[in-house]
């Protein structure tokens, strides 16, 4: 009686399905599926607010699910694959296919591979053929799985939420970006069905990411300088009359410590590449100088920011290519300061 009764418990076994084991779907082989990613090959060009960036990642496997297809003897053994997808983040207030990470990034993911999509799917998105080659009934196998794997079709595009001052932003760790599904159907007889089961879902493993140091020079406003009514008698050959003082300041998005160059950007005065030239091109140009140092048009300087501030002075001054000649009428000259990071 003993013998019987274990065998009748060896008989059910084979009946007891997982619930995740549902026909015509795939669920996760292994564990939840939860896969951390880390940004790649990508760089944000601003650290203004509204600025986007598209990176790559790694850290989701090509194959990662099972499926059970059930289809009767003597059907092609086949059936079509979908693919939907969920999300808990909150739709950017931003718009445009965004959702919110923190108060400092939005976050849009496209899925390629298989039925590539953006994320979250509203809608079942078709994912190819699913084959076991064999025709038997009841079928479960591992299948490659290209959604959200590593691939330069996928990709997750970040927006920054404000300006970033710090020169990075930080991902934060353990983000729940989406949850993946995955259903068969088509062949014969075979009903779409729907396994609310997650077949996989991606979070951020945590980093930083870094945003360009943006550095002004007295904020991004033109500089002008007025040398008034010259008396053309007067004016000298050296800078050494009519000077004028143009105090800089420069001020960084980052607590940057460290020399820079300053490019003086202007051309040259047809009588002399030392000066700059003016609408008065072969009579007058115009000298720059920094303690006491001729700055030439289109030559550099170096100076100090700490933490992220510095200031100079700069002189200019008119100066005559021949003193004996008489010059009249007006002249205008114009000149960019451009700051080099490195």
């Amino acid at each position: 009686m003993i013998l019987k009764m274990i065998l009748a418990v060896l008989l059910l076994l084979p009946a007891v399905v997982s619930a995740s084991e549902k026909e015509n779907t795939c669920w996760p082989y292994s564990g939840d599926n939860g896969f951390r990613v880390t940004l790649t090959k990508g760089n944000f060009t601003s650290s203004k607010a509204g600025s986007t960036a598209i990176f790559s990642y790694t850290g989701v496997p090509s194959y990662y699910l099972n499926c059970w297809s059930n289809y009767a003897p003597g059907t092609k053994p086949y059936v079509l694959s979908y693919y939907q997808s969920r999300i808990d983040l909150p739709p950017s207030d931003f718009g445009n296919g965004f959702y919110k990470v923190n108060e400092d990034l939005d976050v849009k993911i496209t899925i390629g591979g298989d039925g590539g999509h953006v994320v979250p799917t509203t809608r079942s998105i078709a994912g190819g053929i699913v084959s076991d080659g064999d025709g038997e009934v009841n079928r479960r196998y591992t299948k490659l799985a290209r959604f959200a794997s590593d691939s330069t079709s996928s990709n997750i595009t970040l927006r920054l939420r404000r300006d970033q001052l710090g020169g990075v932003v930080r991902i934060p760790p353990m983000v729940k970006l989406f949850r993946g599904y995955r259903l068969v159907s088509g062949g014969k007889g075979i009903p779409t069905v729907i396994n609310d089961t997650p077949i996989m879902s991606m979070s951020t493993a945590g980093q930083l990411i870094q945003v360009p140091v943006v550095c002004t020079i007295n904020y991004g406003a033109a500089l002008e300088v007025d040398f008034g009514d010259i008396d053309n008698t007067k004016l000298s050959s050296d800078g050494s009359r009519y000077v004028k003082t143009i105090p800089l300041q420069y001020r960084c998005n980052t607590a940057v410590t460290q020399d820079v160059d300053i490019n003086l950007i202007a051309a040259p005065a047809a009588f002399s590449s030392d000066f700059i030239a003016t609408t008065l091109p072969d009579d007058v140009g115009v000298m720059v100088s920094r303690n006491g140092q001729v700055v030439k048009p289109n030559q550099k300087f170096s100076t100090t920011l700490l933490d992220g501030f510095g200031q100079d002075e700069l002189q200019v001054a008119p100066v005559a290519r021949d003193l004996t000649k008489s010059i009249t009428g007006s002249f205008t000259a114009s000149a960019t300061l451009i700051m080099l990071i490195q």
